[in-house]
C-alpha cells in the first residue's frame, strides 16, 4: 500500500510510480521456459524455510496443468512469496517471478473482458495492518490510497469481517476492514471474480491487477482494536507523479527495448542487479549489433561510475566511444552522451583538463543539432559547471548551473530529479560563496524534489542530508547538523558500496562537527575513516585527500599539537598543488595556515614549495 508523507492528500509515494514501471516492463517482457526454471533454481537457493521442496517440485511440473489464478490462491509459497516481494519491494523477487505476474495479470484481464458489468458493487477486504500504515491512513483521509500489489476482495462482508478480526490477539496490529466501493465507468483497473478459476471458491473472491488507487472516505471505529476504512475506486492520480511517470517512460523508450528492466533498476538505485543484467547481456551469446553493444558498455558505465568507481567508469564509457566513433555521425547525439559520460569519469577522477575538453565536445554537438531549450543542453551545462566547481571557479560555475536550471525549469516535470541534482549544485555553490542561508534553501528545494521523485533509500537522499547538514554546521546549529549527518550516514549504509567517496566526505563533514564541539578524538575517528575510504577508491593526489589532509591538520591545531598539524597541512598543500589550478581559493586557505602554524612555532619566514 502507499500514499505520500506530503500533506497533500492528493499525492502517492514515489515508490508506486517505480513499482508501476516495473510492472508495465514485465509485462511487455518475452519469458520462455528458462525463466520459469530460473525462478525455480532461485527459489532453492533463497527460499524460505517455510517452503517446502516437494511445493517447489510439484509447481515445477505441473505449473501448466493449472491456472495461474489456481496457483495464485492455492495454500502454497506463491501468495506469500509475490505478495510480500510486492509489499516489501524485493526487486529481486519480483523479477525472478515476472513471468507469473505476467500470467496472471493476463487471466484477470480476460475475465474483466469477458465478464466486465457496467453496474456499481461493494467489495469488501480484511486485514492486519501495522499502528505506523494506520496512521498513515488517517492522516491521508480524502486523499489517495494505492495498493502496488495483487489486491484479494471479497463481495461477502462477514468472510472479510472475519479476516479482520483474526488480528485482534496481536497488540502490534490493528484490524482493518476495507468496505470499497466500485464504480466501473471511473478506473480502467482489470479484476475479475475467481469463481471456477480458484483453488477455493467459498469466499466470492475477487481479484484486482496491480496498482488499484482509491480515495480514502470515511474512517469508522468498531472497536478499540478493529476499523472500518472506506475507499472508492477512482481515476484520480498524483499528477506531478504522472507528469514524472510519463517522462521517465519517454527516457527509457530507446532503441533497445529489453534494455529497460536495467535502466529501471539503475534509476532507483539497485546497482549490483543493474550490473548483473547488462553483464549477462553483454555476455549473452544472443546476436547483437554494435550499437547495441556500445550501449551495453555505456550503461556499465554508468553503473560504476554510480558506484564510484571512476577508472572501470572510464574503461567502459571508452569501449562504448571507439564504437561509436566508427558507426555514428560526428554529430550523432549518441556521441554526444558518450563525451558527456566520459567528462564525467575524468571529473571524478580530479582529471579536470580532459573532463572540460570531453564536455566541451558534447556541448559542441548539441549546441549544433539542438534547439536552445532542450534537457540535453541542460545536462551539458550542468556537467560544466561541476568541473568549474570542482577547479575553484565558483562565479562561471554558478552562470553555468543557472543556465542549465533555467532550460530544465522549461523542459522537464516540476519534480524530475535532474531539476534537484542543478538546486543541490547551485546549493553548493552559494555554500563555497559564503551565503549558507542561500544554500540551505536551495538544498531543500532539492529535497523536496527527490522526496517527490525517489526511492527513500536513494543515494542521492544521503548527498542531500549530508549537504543540508553542513550547511547547519556552518550556521553553528550542530544539533540539526549531527541529526543531518546521521540520516546520511544511514542512507549510505543502504545504498552505497563501504568504499564510496560519497561516505569519505560524509565522515569528513562529521569530522569537523565533531572539532567545532571540542570533541577532538571522535574528530579525529571520522577523519580517518574518511581518508581509509579514499585511500581504497580515489587516485593518491585527488584533491579529495587534500581535505581529509586539512581537515585532520585542524583538529590537531585546534588541539595546540602544531607540529602535526603544520605536517598534515604540507600533506594537503602538497597534493592541492599537484591536482588543482593555483587560482583554487583553497590554496590561499591552505597556505596563510601553514604560514600561521609556522610562526606559531617559530619559524622563520621562507618560500613554501611543493615535491614535483
Amino acid at each position: 500500500m502507499s500514499a505520500s508523507n506530503s500533506p497533500d492528500p492528493n499525492k502517492l509515494d514515489p515508490l508506486f510510480m517505480y513499482s508501476q514501471l516495473l510492472k508495465e516492463i514485465l509485462l511487455e517482457t518475452q519469458y520462455n521456459e528458462e525463466a520459469r526454471k530460473e525462478f525455480i533454481r532461485f527459489l532453492r537457493v533463497h527460499g524460505e524455510n517455510t517452503i517446502k521442496l516437494s511445493s517447489i517440485d510439484t509447481f515445477e511440473q505441473d505449473y501448466d496443468k493449472q491456472s495461474p489464478i489456481w496457483w495464485y490462491t492455492k495454500e502454497s509459497f506463491i501468495y506469500s512469496v509475490l505478495n510480500k516481494a510486492l509489499r516489501t519491494q524485493n526487486i529481486e523477487t519480483i523479477i525472478k517471478m515476472g513471468f507469473f505476474v505476467q500470467d496472471l495479470h493476463r487471466q484477470i484481464k480476460e475475465i474483466y473482458l469477458q465478464t466486465h458489468e457496467k453496474t456499481k458493487q461493494t467489495l469488501y477486504r480484511g486485514q492486519g495492518i501495522s499502528k505506523i500504515e494506520f496512521e498513515k491512513i488517517k492522516q491521508s483521509q480524502g486523499g489517495l490510497w494505492a495498493f502496488n500489489n495483487f489486491l484479494s476482495t471479497s463481495t461477502d462482508r462477514d468472510v472479510s469481517l472475519a479476516f479482520a478480526e483474526s488480528v485482534e490477539s496481536d497488540p502490534d496490529l490493528i484490524g482493518i476492514l476495507f468496505q470499497m466501493e466500485i464504480d466501473p465507468f471511473v478506473s480502467s483497473t482489470v479484476f475479475g471474480s475467481l469463481n471456477g478459476t480458484a483453488y477455493y471458491s467459498e469466499e466470492n473472491e475477487i481479484l484486482f491487477s496491480m496498482h488499484t488507487v482509491f480515495r480514502i472516505g470515511e474512517i469508522v471505529q468498531i472497536n478499540d482494536q478493529l476499523w472500518q476504512v472506506n475507499l472508492a475506486l477512482t481515476n484520480d492520480n498524483d499528477e506531478q507523479l504522472k507528469s514524472l511517470t510519463d517522462y521517465v517512460r519517454t527516457e527509457f523508450a530507446n532503441d533497445f527495448k529489453h534494455h529497460q528492466l536495467g535502466m529501471l533498476l539503475r534509476r532507483i538505485d539497485k546497482l549490483d542487479q543493474a550490473e548483473e543484467f547488462f553483464k549477462g547481456m553483454l555476455e549473452s551469446t544472443v546476436e547483437k549489433n554494435l550499437e547495441e553493444t556500445a550501449d551495453l558498455h555505456s550503461q556499465l558505465g554508468g553503473i560504476k561510475y554510480s558506484q564510484g568507481h571512476s577508472s572501470e567508469a572510464l574503461a567502459q564509457f571508452q569501449s562504448a566511444l571507439n564504437i561509436r566513433e566508427k558507426v555514428l555521425k560526428p554529430t550523432d547525439l549518441e556521441l554526444a552522451k558518450t563525451y558527456s559520460s566520459i567528462g564525467t569519469a575524468y571529473c571524478m577522477m580530479a582529471n579536470y583538463t580532459s573532463a572540460l575538453a570531453y564536455h566541451e565536445k558534447a556541448l559542441k554537438i548539441r549546441e549544433e543539432i539542438l534547439p536552445p531549450i532542450h534537457s540535453d543542453l541542460g545536462i551539458a551545462y550542468t556537467n560544466l559547471g561541476v568541473v568549474h566547481h570542482r577547479i575553484g571557479d565558483y562565479q562561471t560555475a554558478l552562470s553555468y548551473s543557472e543556465k542549465a536550471l533555467d532550460i530544465k525549469e522549461k523542459t522537464l516535470p516540476l519534480n524530475h530529479p535532474s531539476l534537484a541534482i542543478t538546486y543541490h549544485n547551485i546549493g553548493r555553490l552559494h555554500e563555497l560563496m559564503k551565503d549558507h542561508f542561500m544554500a540551505l534553501a536551495y538544498y531543500e528545494k532539492t529535497l523536496m524534489i527527490e522526496e517527490k521523485s525517489l526511492p527513500p533509500t536513494h543515494s542521492s537522499l544521503g548527498v542531500t542530508y549530508s549537504s543540508i547538514g553542513a550547511a547547519y554546521l556552518t550556521l553553528e546549529n550542530y544539533s540539526d547538523a549531527l541529526l543531518y549527518f546521521e540520516k546520511a550516514l544511514s542512507n549510505y549504509q543502504n545504498s552505497l558500496l563501504p568504499n564510496h567517496p560519497n561516505l569519505a566526505a560524509t565522515y569528513n563533514n562529521m569530522g569537523t562537527l565533531y572539532k567545532s564541539m571540542k570533541n577532538y578524538s571522535t574528530a579525529l575517528l571520522h577523519h580517518e575513516n574518511a581518508l581509509e575510504i579514499q585511500q581504497t577508491s580515489l587516485p593518491s593526489i585527488h584533491p579529495a585527500f587534500a581535505k581529509t589532509f586539512f581537515h585532520i591538520g585542524e583538529v590537531y591545531y585546534s588541539m595546540e599539537n602544531y607540529s602535526t598539524a603544520l605536517l598534515y597541512y604540507a600533506k594537503a598543500f602538497e597534493i592541492q598543488a599537484k591536482s588543482l589550478p593555483s587560482s583554487h581559493p583553497d590554496f590561499a586557505l591552505f597556505f596563510d595556515k601553514i604560514k600561521l602554524v609556522r610562526r606559531t612555532l617559530g619559524f622563520r619566514e621562507e618560500t613554501i614549495t611543493c615535491a614535483e
